[in-house]
């Protein structure tokens, strides 16, 4: 039989174990990401603003897509988006991130051509770094089935389907972060983006996590 102090003791240790585990996952973020830049739409412009990466640096903009980053600067830049990686700073990790607001192109080829051109200057840039195309994340059912802009769950995997084929094509990475936030109904679970597309700070790690833990 447990005396009164043993039982204190045990929600105590649980407490200190689950705090501990919570710093290791931090940490092992943290020396996973060191020394990487993000590139990107507002899925980047969000993660940015939870700063859940130290010694990363972030390039976005809000509404980006891979037509744009070739002449439109961040919000407080004054190069075009792409060229931020020509800052004389040499990344270990490149992470690249587009397609949302691409989803109603009339022309899919389109994307992948210029999103092709992104690629080829970030390696230009940046010859030592590894490349990673970040999957587009789903949305919620209801915004799914309104379809604005022809953004629904069926056109991003048809969309993710063409970045890692590109990604292979290219000799990067494809980083299927849409697994890594999508429910078992095929849609991003409701409650987790006000908007239904965008997302808080535990889905950004959620996808961190997924990245470190299954993507080599």
């Amino acid at each position: 039989m447990f005396c009164m102090e043993h039982r204190r003791e045990i929600p105590y240790r649980i407490g200190v174990e689950f705090l501990s585990g919570m710093w290791k996952q931090i940490r092992r973020i943290q020396n996973y990401y060191q020394n990487s830049a993000f590139i990107g739409n507002s899925f980047v412009d969000g993660m940015m603003n939870y700063s859940l990466v130290e010694g990363a640096d972030y390039f976005a903009r809000i509404g980006l897509n891979v037509n744009d980053a070739m002449t439109k600067s961040t919000s407080t830049g004054t190069v075009p988006v792409i060229e931020e990686l020509n800052n004389g700073k040499q990344y270990n990790k490149i992470f690249m991130i587009f397609g949302e607001n691409e989803l109603g192109w009339a022309n899919s080829d389109t994307f992948v051509e210029q999103y092709g051109a992104l690629i080829d200057k970030a390696k230009s840039y940046q010859s030592t770094a590894k490349i990673y195309l970040l999957a587009i994340t789903p949305v919620t059912k209801e915004v799914s089935d309104n379809n604005v802009d022809n953004t629904n769950n069926e056109q991003i995997v048809k969309y993710n389907e063409l970045i890692k084929k590109l990604a292979e094509s290219k000799g990067v990475v494809y980083a299927d972060v849409y697994s890594a936030v999508v429910g078992e109904d095929g849609n991003l679970p409701d409650g987790v983006a006000s908007d239904g597309i965008h997302f808080g700070e535990d889905y950004y790690k959620k996808c961190l996590v997924y990245i470190q833990n299954n993507i080599q």
